[in-house]
């Protein structure tokens, strides 16, 4: 790595620059959509990685570098207010310091690598919004061709009923409990309007007397008749909505 060959001596700092000099030449290139889309949508994802990875080096050169200017800044910062022949001020010594060769020479040098870092940094971005751009540019895929649904054969189809056939009238049957209270017979005259409206035929069957024994006897008697001749049943039992309100 780089990073660590600039760490362990700094003249390797021009070699640096024009390592990823010639890589930014090459990230230039790689902006470019070129053939068919699918080998570019293929390629890129490894492509982006690698100069993303390079433009980190880059930032960690530059980190060191200004880690660097700031201990040589200090260190000619504290002559001047230590040795100088007279006191000076923190800002005189400062002013002092920015004009000390050493540190205009590694400020030199860090715009330098700032000036790379910022050019690849254009170059990562570039190849990323390319990687979005080719990725919208993909083909969608091919859905799997849908099955044909299997025929009847014509002795086994359905037969179709005549549009003029009348519709069936339903055959409501409705067991209510003894009609020994208005609210019965409420029921019932309801059930009767409602069964007019809708063309309904409907069955009353009510038991003949009111209690427990008589009604489970009775219930069963009629619940045999609803079963062999009617569509609909509605069978209303009260007694355990009673003694919950009870």
């Amino acid at each position: 790595m780089w990073y660590s060959r600039v760490v362990a001596d700094l003249g390797n700092i021009p070699d640096f620059i024009a390592h990823y000099e010639n890589e930014l030449n090459d990230a230039k290139k790689e902006c470019r959509i070129g053939g068919y889309v699918e080998i570019n949508l293929k390629e890129l994802p490894g492509i982006t990685e690698h100069r993303f990875n390079q433009l980190q080096e880059i930032e960690a050169v530059l980190n060191f570098l200004n880690i660097q200017l700031r201990k040589i800044r200090r260190r000619h910062f504290q002559k001047y207010l230590e040795s100088y022949a007279r006191v000076l001020s923190a800002r005189d010594a400062e002013k002092y310091v920015d004009g000390e060769e050493e540190v205009i020479d590694f400020e030199t040098i860090i715009n330098e690598v700032a000036l790379l870092r910022n050019r690849f940094l254009v170059a990562v971005s570039l190849i990323a919004v390319l990687a979005m751009v080719i990725g919208c540019m993909a083909p969608p895929s091919v859905p799997a061709p849908v099955q044909p649904a299997p025929t009847q054969a014509p002795d086994q189809a359905e037969p179709t009923k005549s549009p003029d056939a009348p519709a069936a009238v339903p055959y409501v049957g409705f067991l209510p409990s003894a009609l020994a209270s208005p609210f019965h017979v409420a029921m019932v005259d309801g059930a009767t309007a409602r069964s007019k409206e809708l063309g309904w035929k409907l069955d009353v069957q009510a038991p003949a007397l009111h209690g427990p024994a008589a009604r489970d006897r009775d219930y069963e008697r009629l619940a045999d008749h609803f079963e062999a001749h009617v569509d609909v049943e509605a069978i209303i039992e009260l007694a355990k909505s009673i003694r919950q309100r009870a």
